[in-house]
């Protein structure tokens, strides 16, 4: 079931920014995602209340098949 953002969400990685208006939006991103991310282990993830931090997060599990 996909859910409408309130409003659009902004990642950023090192460099890349993804500015995503949908949850759909964020799975053809992760490839991109995985390969800033490199053999990091540990992940610091900032904003406020409902920015959709573990909407992000979420969305990588699903990508890497964490049941």
């Amino acid at each position: 079931m996909s859910k409408k953002f309130a409003r659009s969400a902004t990642y950023f990685c090192g460099s890349m920014e993804w500015i995503l208006q949908s949850e759909n939006d964020l799975q053809p991103v992760m490839p991109e995602l995985l390969r800033a991310i490199g053999n990091r282990r540990v992940m610091a993830l900032y904003g406020d209340l409902g920015a959709g931090k573990t909407t992000l997060v979420k969305a990588l599990c699903r990508f890497l098949g964490v049941k």
